[in-house]
């Protein structure tokens, strides 16, 4: 049985072989680029994976499957994340807070640090991105509304937030400058 089972195997290898050569043979002659060589190899190797993999009966399941359980959380707190809710060359993010508006049920602020590069190519503008996301009806999800980005030309460096006391976020430049950003006016104090 084993040897059957190597057998198989073997052939199974030899054939797939064989089609990858044949491939790139076929698309040297063809005259096709680098990329589309590359492309036309792994297409050749999906094809001879398929044509050698064991024959199995289809089955349909009669339902389809459940949705997970576990309904949508969040984490409250300073969250070490490099990528905000925009490419990274819109918004280079340093971290994020996320938590609760006072007040406010299941809204919670999420605010991103770092700076804002809006078209250019410099160094970016010191800011933070502030959006509120809610729960979806169904629990699964969250709707994200954005609220602003708010720079601070003033400020040496990209900012990192430190601590945030109810609604005023402290935020720190790589130099040690530290300034506060209140979440219910919008304005730096």
């Amino acid at each position: 049985m084993r040897s059957t089972i190597s057998l198989w195997a073997a052939a199974a290898g030899t054939l797939l072989l064989v089609a990858i050569a044949a491939g790139t043979v076929v698309t040297m002659a063809g005259g096709l680029s680098a990329k589309q060589q590359y492309l036309q190899n792994v297409q050749n190797q999906d094809a001879a994976r398929a044509a050698n993999a064991p024959q199995h009966s289809k089955t349909v399941p009669s339902a389809s499957p459940a949705l997970s359980a576990q309904k949508a959380t969040r984490a409250q707190g300073i969250l070490d994340v490099h990528q905000g809710p925009v490419p990274a060359s819109q918004f280079g993010v340093t971290n994020q807070w996320t938590g609760p508006v006072p007040g406010s049920g299941d809204v919670w602020y999420r605010v991103f640090a770092g700076a804002n590069f809006p078209g250019t190519s410099s160094a970016g503008t010191p800011a933070i991105y502030v959006d509120l996301s809610t729960p979806t009806p169904d629990g699964y999800g969250f709707d994200i509304k954005f609220v602003g980005i708010y720079t601070i030309p003033a400020a040496d460096t990209w900012l990192t937030v430190t601590a945030v006391n109810g609604s005023l976020v402290d935020l720190m430049t790589q130099s040690g400058r530290v300034y506060h950003f209140d979440l219910t006016t919008k304005s730096y104090r």
